[in-house]
């Protein structure tokens, strides 16, 4: 039952946090430009009955990733807009474009480290092969 009507419940949710007054402008808006966005994919694709060749356990797994990251996501610009308001005290464009510039340093930086970290593994592997290929040649 719950299944079968997921942007029901979903509305649910939101007039119950209208009514805690938990949402605020800027996200009611965004829901009201998600939600009949989301419905235009569900009617041209209503056929389907879900993704061929994937099994339910990892179908579900995949959606639970997707509410993660949209949540995570949420999150990062709930954290960003409370340090405009509490940290930064100000949003003029030069601010807001210098917020972007330090996120995107620091995602640089840590794709880096990861790249570092993935070529060290590598290198070591193919030191190792080499090391263990020459060591059993005859000379």
């Amino acid at each position: 039952m719950l299944a079968k009507h997921p942007q029901r419940i979903l509305l649910q949710f939101i007039a119950a946090m209208f009514q805690h007054q938990l949402l605020q402008l800027f996200a009611a808006m965004c829901l009201v430009l998600l939600c009949p966005t989301s419905l235009v994919l569900i009617a041209v694709n209503d056929e389907s009955g879900g993704p061929a060749r994937v099994s339910r356990s990892k179908y579900i797994i995949s959606f639970i990733c997707t509410l993660a990251a949209s949540t995570i996501y949420s999150l990062l610009l709930s954290l960003m807009q409370l340090s405009f308001q509490k940290v930064l005290k100000r949003e003029t464009f030069s601010v807001v474009l210098e917020m972007q510039i330090y996120t995107s340093l620091v995602a640089i930086c840590a794709a880096l480290a990861g790249f570092a970290y993935v070529n060290t593994l590598v290198w070591t592997a193919v030191a190792w092969k080499v090391c263990s290929v020459t060591s059993l040649s005859p000379t």
